[in-house]
């Protein structure tokens, strides 16, 4: 679903793709929590965006911090 973070008495538009791709170290945590929660997706047909679509704004290299070593 896109736009959309509540399901109810929303006008809902669907695609459904069998492709993407998760983050490699994707995980949940035993409290529920997630770690590297994000992934690429290939939709079957483009996107219209408007003010509840918007594509997200990448950082910089310079704006990201290396990942911690446990």
């Amino acid at each position: 679903m896109l736009g959309a973070h509540y399901l109810e008495g929303t006008d809902k538009k669907y695609q459904v793709t069998d492709n993407y791709i998760l983050h490699k170290q994707f995980k949940v945590l035993p409290t529920g929590k997630t770690e590297n929660d994000i992934a690429l997706i290939k939709l079957p047909e483009p996107v219209n965006f408007n003010k509840n679509i918007q594509p997200i704004i990448l950082p910089k290299r310079s704006q990201v911090n290396e990942p911690k070593t446990r």
